[in-house]
């Protein structure tokens, strides 16, 4: 079916229309790109806060001891075997790449993950190489996860303005 000339000038500047930043009467206008922008910060920053905790813990063991299998140190009341502290470095490296991104989805499966992981913890405490972890760990752990689903379901899909 062949589209004549006025339909395509019409979706064109339909097209230019709503993709042209948004003034009215001079008053400056918000995109949900800029709520969405909000949304991931926050989520960038309750992902951070696991990623930190790592990286300090991994700085506090004396890896020359016996590498992986050097004692725990404390961090913010918690204590981290060497592999706890890679595990929390890992998982808040991939909250972070999941709080920067565009999308729903990795925010609404990783955070759902770590949800019920950090409820996991937070239930059974679990000994890992002689080291309980405890509720505390699971807290931070359940915090992130239900920011990351929170960022990740109140993100806009379709583009709308709002204006101030």
């Amino acid at each position: 079916m062949a589209r004549t000339h006025a339909a395509v000038a019409s979706e064109r500047d339909v097209l230019a229309r709503d993709t042209a930043p948004a003034q009215q009467d001079g008053a400056r206008a918000w995109h949900s790109d800029h709520y969405n922008e909000i949304l991931r910060g926050l989520g960038l920053i309750a992902a951070a806060f696991p990623t930190v905790i790592g990286l300090i813990a991994a700085a506090k063991i004396n890896w020359s001891l016996d590498g992986f299998n050097s004692p725990a140190v404390r961090v913010a009341g918690m204590a981290f075997t060497p592999w706890i502290a890679v595990a929390t470095i890992v998982g808040g490296v991939l909250g972070l790449l999941a709080a920067a991104g565009p999308g729903r989805g990795a925010k609404l499966i990783l955070g759902a993950i770590y949800a019920c992981g950090g409820l996991a913890i937070m239930i059974t405490q679990p000994t890992i190489d002689h080291v309980t972890v405890t509720y505390r760990y699971g807290v931070m752990t359940f915090l992130v996860g239900f920011v990351l689903v929170g960022t990740g379901m109140l993100m806009r899909t379709t583009r709308s303005v709002v204006t101030e």
